[in-house]
């Protein structure tokens, strides 16, 4: 496998389920809900139009202030090649920052992007040489302009997904292509490989929050259970999670997409769990014969507390899956991702208030949406990117002014 390709795990697995054998869109809602009436506070927000792309997409967004965010992702442009995206909110509109791609890429991509400053960015992501080997890619914005910073990479190549940064320093995350964890950070001058700890089952690491340049939280998976390491400043340490085990379910896998630490203390990680739920009311149930069970996809939130990783009850509509949360304090929190309900991949949210999840419907245009990233600056101010799911799909913005 290459390493690319684990960069997006949690949508492309979210995909792929939902539209396999045996899982119906209806299926995902069949519990007598009616079409779910839309969250008061969320609103679509205009994108610039990309001349010639045939398909575009954003991964991820950083907002400092209610007038300030940056969005990246990536566009496959008229000629059929896969190019870097990143998009300006000024307070007013939207707008298409010129990015630089590697000389003699194949493939470029921007995953995630973190802000110190609303003219200090970093965007990570990955491209493609000449060679086939997937390469790590790091671009910083400076207010002006948005140049490729000088990379490290392991031996035989790393993907980035996920990036946060604190003051000057940045810590960025994603895996190696021998199915390892991977982390490098940047001391304002260089990047440097940091020696993470690597889980038997091997791993890869999907999103990273730091309060500060010593004191990190990273998440993904490791096989098919959740993964979470520490930064000290010094090593990576992995810390235990739980993995959900449902009553009359036979879990396949779960797995975390985002974090997000409003507190040395005090972290926030989403994504979402696939099993086989029985039908004929026991612990067992052959699963190769419907409708005796049922491919279930759930939202999973797990929050640390100093101490432990421990599982919140969140709600799931249906087939859901959470890829993106933002706390700004312990006790709010937002998290977004995508449902199949009415039509296959619908935009959801969900707001923590410090004691229970409760899910909203953003709006969702007509042809499905995933939501993958989101930022908040408030409680009643987040911003949150992702796709359209028409053919070949479109950035989507969405606003959370409630």
């Amino acid at each position: 496998m290459h390493a690319r390709t684990k960069i997006a795990v949690a949508v492309t697995a979210m995909s792929i389920a939902a539209a396999s054998g045996g899982i119906s869109p209806a299926g995902a809602i069949v519990l007598g809900q009616a079409t779910p009436a839309l969250a008061a506070g969320w609103s679509i927000e205009s994108t610039p139009v990309l001349t010639g792309a045939t398909s575009s997409a954003l991964a991820g967004v950083a907002c400092e202030t209610a007038t300030s965010c940056v969005a990246v992702g990536s566009y496959v442009n008229s000629s059929g090649v896969e190019v870097t995206l990143a998009e300006a909110w000024n307070g007013t509109s939207w707008s298409i920052q010129p990015t630089p791609n590697p000389a003699g890429a194949t493939t470029s991509a921007l995953s995630g992007v973190g802000c110190s400053t609303i003219i200090a960015c970093t965007a990570v992501g990955y491209y493609v040489n000449g060679s086939g080997v997937d390469l790590t890619l790091k671009e910083r914005w400076n207010g002006a302009d948005w140049t490729i910073q000088p990379s490290a990479n392991p031996a035989g190549g790393g993907v980035f997904s996920g990036v946060s940064c604190t003051a000057i320093s940045c810590i960025g995350v994603g895996n190696g292509s021998q199915n390892a964890p991977l982390a490098e950070g940047w001391n304002g001058s260089t990047w440097v490989i940091q020696p993470t700890a690597t889980p038997v089952a091997g791993g890869v690491l999907s999103g990273v929050s730091c309060t500060a340049a010593s004191a990190c939280s990273a998440v993904g998976r490791s096989g098919t259970a959740t993964l979470a390491e520490a930064w000290n400043g010094t090593t990576w340490s992995i810390q235990p999670t739980p993995n959900p085990a449902p009553l009359d379910t036979v879990q396949l896998s779960s797995l975390l997409s985002g974090v997000s630490c409003a507190g040395a203390t005090g972290c926030t990680a989403v994504g979402y769990w696939i099993g086989w739920k029985c039908n004929n009311g026991k612990p067992f149930c052959n699963c190769l014969e419907l409708p005796y069970c049922t491919h279930r996809r759930a939202t999973l939130v797990e929050a640390w507390d100093g101490a432990t990783w421990a599982i919140q009850p969140s709600p799931s509509p249906g087939y859901a899956g959470l890829l993106g949360v933002s706390c700004v304090s312990a006790s709010v929190c937002t998290a977004v991702g995508t449902y199949s309900g009415l039509v296959i991949g619908e935009a959801l949210a969900e707001q923590w208030n410090g004691s229970t999840w409760t899910y909203q419907y953003p709006p969702t245009p007509s042809t499905g949406a995933t939501l993958t990233g989101v930022s908040c600056t408030a409680g009643a101010a987040c911003t949150a990117v992702g796709r359209t799911n028409a053919s070949g799909g479109t950035t989507l913005v969405e606003r959370y002014s409630g």
